[in-house]
């Protein structure tokens, strides 16, 4: 059964079929980029989440085990005090002796509180704190660049089809 058209009707079938091949390209086209910049930002996050528990991790062993050596010098150091205090105290006199009576030197030495293993740990632990809130700030201005860079980069490829469709809709049309 054949079915007998018009030139215009033809022409319209065709117009139209080539219109819903064009309808459906568009769509494939965004359908396919959207998954790729789904699938990007996923991937991207995973990365970013496994670094950060990486060095959380890392960071919190170090500090539990620095922690550990702290308790456990204190405990070996609170009975040697005493000998701790006559071994600095011998050392004062012979510098003394040595220093040829220049008692200034001395004396700001022993006004000086010395540096304990706690004051080290403190000081280190300290330095760690510090680490960890400039690695957040960093980790928070790349988060912070890479959905910058991600809108510019969905927005041109946005601005990349209807440029590319927009051109195929102009010789169609004549």
């Amino acid at each position: 059964m054949r079915i007998h058209l018009s030139e215009e009707e033809k022409k319209r079938l065709i117009h139209d079929e080539r219109e819903r091949r064009k309808i459906v390209r568009q769509h494939q086209v965004r359908v396919q980029s959207d998954a790729f910049v789904r699938k990007q930002t996923t991937e991207m996050q995973k990365k970013k989440h496994a670094l950060e528990n990486r060095v959380r991790t890392g960071l919190e062993k170090a500090i539990s085990n620095k922690m550990e050596n702290l308790v456990e010098s204190i405990r070996r150091s609170s009975g040697r005090r005493a000998s701790l205090s006559s071994v600095s105290s011998k050392s004062t006199t012979i510098s003394k002796t040595k220093s040829n009576g220049d008692d200034r030197s001395i004396s700001s030495r022993l006004r000086r509180r010395p540096l304990t293993r706690i004051d080290a740990v403190v000081a280190d632990l300290r330095g760690k704190e510090a680490q960890i809130k400039m690695m957040n700030e960093k980790n928070s201005q790349r988060e912070q660049r890479d959905k910058n860079l991600q809108r510019k980069q969905s927005a041109k490829e946005q601005a990349n089809l209807v440029m590319r469709h927009g051109a195929l809709d102009v010789p169609n049309s004549r």
